[in-house]
């Protein structure tokens, strides 16, 4: 039997968080709490196996995930957001969350993230896990690039030609040439293609 502990304030929440996880299979809801630290009163000697904890998204999110892990080590932390902020996001799971979704979600959604936590998984939802791959990305901009270079790179987005670039800025083709690999190198790109698609990716175009 899976044991789940909810602790949320918000009564609008917890009646359909509590009969998502009754509606499981296998699965038992020990208790709603409206507090952590009357969790920590309640469950003196009993470790849920989740806690789904209701947050909304500030600087004191992290500190209530490690107060549950610090008497419940073992226990998985489903962390449901009323907001999604980056810094948030990172300091819950760096706390220890194991999961990480928003506080409106379908029964079903919330059903399956319980479901993948207790499997061994990290449910995210959409935005979170968007944030998590963007901090894996090389942050590319086009701020190290020379004034040259920036002229250069917005002629090349323009869909000018080598020749054309050098005629507008007059220099040689070669000279347009250099620049160009200079600028390929820097923003982390090997062609005129992708070093537009980063334009717009970048917000300059």
């Amino acid at each position: 039997m899976i044991s789940v502990a909810i602790v949320t304030a918000k009564r609008s929440m917890l009646n359909g968080w509590r009969s998502a996880v009754e509606s499981l299979p296998n699965t038992q809801c020990v208790g709603v709490f409206p507090s952590v630290s009357i969790l920590m009163q309640v469950t003196q000697g009993f470790s849920p196996k989740i806690v789904l904890l209701g947050v909304d998204g500030t600087t004191n999110d992290s500190s209530k995930i490690q107060i549950i892990l610090s008497s419940f080590p073992d226990t998985l932390i489903l962390v449901l957001a009323a907001r999604l902020k980056e810094e948030y996001l990172f300091a819950a799971l760096r706390a220890g969350a194991n999961g990480y979704i928003e506080q409106k979600v379908f029964p079903s959604h919330l059903q399956k993230a319980i479901t993948e936590l207790h499997q061994g998984g990290m449910p995210l939802s959409k935005a979170a896990s968007q944030y998590i791959l963007a901090s894996f990305r090389p942050n590319r901009s086009s701020d190290n690039l020379s004034e040259r270079e920036q002229e250069v790179y917005s002629l090349l987005c323009d869909g000018k030609n080598y020749r054309e670039i050098a005629e507008v800025l007059f220099v040689s083709t070669h000279t347009v040439r250099f620049h160009i690999k200079n600028i390929y190198k820097k923003l982390g790109v090997k062609s005129r293609h992708e070093a537009m698609r980063l334009a717009y990716d970048i917000g300059i175009r």
